[in-house]
């Protein structure tokens, strides 16, 4: 699947420091907030790069705006790496209520818990299908997904808290959820393994 590159916020970049002591309760999605994925891809570097645009209402409800785009590398005879394409992708809204991220997913037209911070290990919740994947096309079939495991981790001299999630049947959001910051491996639910009809 995707493996995250790296994600930033405004003063926030993945260094790994020990000496801090208190839990970091940075704002979901502050302003400048991006995050940036790897891509599988065959013959050159592909990155998702997701960023906050701004804050509007849907249904009621207070949601923040990211626009996506696909910036593609390909490395010449001399191994260096050049910008290819740059394709700006679609916008996705998101909302959060307490300790929970929703995400308005356009295949159910509704939205869908995307995290739950409150979870611990044997708790599980439903990942509904993201039809517009950005690795492959799938079986449309919502699954459950559980905690495995939670913790504590530092990321920029900040400790967060951090859930594991035991591999799904068919759709993931991946292995590790940072609060407040989201998956280190995909942006949207993804294909699980042997669910990728490539």
């Amino acid at each position: 699947m995707k493996t995250l590159f790296s994600i930033a916020f405004s003063l926030l970049t993945f260094i790994n420091v020990s000496y801090c002591q208190i839990i970091d309760n940075v704002e979901w999605a502050p302003q400048g907030a991006t995050w940036m994925y790897d891509l599988i891809s065959m013959g050159s570097v592909k990155h998702l790069i997701v960023s906050y645009e701004r804050d509007t209402t849907i249904s009621g409800k207070n949601c923040k705006v990211f626009s996506t785009k696909v910036k593609t590398y390909y490395a010449d005879q001399n191994q260096n790496n050049y910008l290819f394409s740059e394709v700006f992708g679609e916008n996705y809204f998101f909302y959060k209520s307490q300790d929970t991220i929703f995400w308005y997913n356009p295949t159910t037209t509704l939205f869908e818990m995307m995290y739950d911070f409150n979870l611990v290990p044997g708790e599980n919740y439903e990942v509904f299908p993201n039809g517009n994947s950005f690795n492959c096309n799938s079986n449309l079939i919502s699954n459950y997904i559980v905690v495995s495991d939670t913790g504590t981790n530092t990321y920029s001299g900040r400790i967060f808290n951090y859930q594991d999630f035991l591999e799904a049947p068919y759709w993931t959001i991946g292995s590790r959820v940072v609060k407040n910051i989201g998956s280190l491996f995909n942006f949207l639910p993804e294909p699980s393994v042997n669910n990728c009809a490539l």
